[in-house]
């Protein structure tokens, strides 16, 4: 966004929570309403016309359902996206504490999200505080006003699905009037760079670490990057990327190590067995599990190979 002395620049923050995955039914999208989010609600607001449709190129069936206040999301809702910008120089009400809980109690509950905040400048003394309501329950903060459109960010983590995924592979995007990070929590990753600072204008939270079963969340400093006025093609390949990043199902917890369930384990005949009935062969016992280890819904897939012997070592559950 621009600052409010400067060129017009919208400002948005969108957060996506709890995303059904890719193989499920196509997300039911929930926004604030035009009157709460002005023109960057995600329903019906103008200058999100194209995200709207880059969103429904991934999901065509997509549904969108405006709210206010926040606590009207529900269990129907799969995908959260929000304005904190309902103008180009104007911000949105904070979220009120109620509202923040009800947030980050979605994501916790395994929803995912994608929360676009922006500069500090945008609005004056409400920039700050409309930025920082839909950040301070994930802990992360923004600050900062960046040079005008168009600058460019660049990938620090190339192999983050968001910048490598169905929509292709991202190495820069542009940005502009940008916030950046000067906090990115404990769970937070750091996934792109300003060229002008080197700090950080994009964040990934994968499953789990917020909290047991959390979903994933995305989160930008930047929002003029996602709207009509200045969305480019690359930014809206970054954003669908970042789409099917949030919409993809986080693993459930894995099966047992006791796959043959002769009651030893750890053993390696449950390794054995696992790989016997994972190509097609016999179980020893009669009695093994399935072979979707990892409970993601596909296989078989080497990856409940790679889960089984993580577990089995001691590690995660990929």
């Amino acid at each position: 966004m621009a600052m409010a002395s400067g060129a017009m620049r919208l400002m948005a923050v969108c957060s996506v929570a709890a995303l059904a995955g890719t193989a499920a039914a196509d997300p039911n999208v929930v926004g604030f309403n035009s009157v709460r989010g002005g023109v960057t609600n995600i329903v019906s607001g103008q200058e999100f016309d194209q995200l709207r449709a880059a969103l429904i190129a991934v999901h065509p069936s997509t549904t969108f359902r405006g709210v206010s206040p926040l606590t009207d999301i529900n269990s129907a809702d799969d995908i959260v996206i929000l304005a904190s910008g309902s103008g180009s120089v104007t911000a949105i009400t904070p979220l009120s504490a109620a509202e923040q809980t009800a947030l980050l109690n979605f994501v916790l509950a395994g929803g995912s999200a994608i929360i676009c905040v922006d500069n500090d400048t945008f609005n004056g003394a409400a920039s700050d505080a409309a930025n920082e309501s839909l950040l301070d329950p994930f802990g992360l903060d923004v600050t900062g006003t960046g040079l005008p459109w168009s600058r460019t960010a660049s990938v620090t983590a190339p192999a983050s699905p968001v910048m490598n995924g169905p929509y292709g592979v991202i190495a820069t995007h542009s940005v502009g009037w940008s916030g950046w990070f000067n906090t990115v929590g404990p769970a937070g990753s750091v996934i792109a760079r300003l060229n002008d600072n080197s700090q950080p204008n994009l964040v990934e939270v994968p499953c789990g670490t917020l909290g047991p079963g959390s979903g994933r969340v995305v989160l930008f400093s930047d929002t003029t990057m996602l709207i009509d006025t200045y969305v480019t093609a690359n930014n809206l390949a970054l954003l669908k990327n970042a789409y099917v990043f949030v919409s993809t199902p986080c693993p459930s917890a894995c099966d047992s190590i006791d796959f043959n369930a002769d009651g030893l384990f750890p053993d390696t005949a449950d390794i054995d067995d696992f790989l016997s009935v994972f190509s097609g062969g016999p179980c020893s016992t009669g009695t093994c599990g399935d072979t979707d280890f990892n409970n993601d819904g596909l296989f078989p897939d080497t990856l409940d190979i790679d889960s089984l012997l993580s577990v089995f070592s001691g590690g995660a559950c990929l």
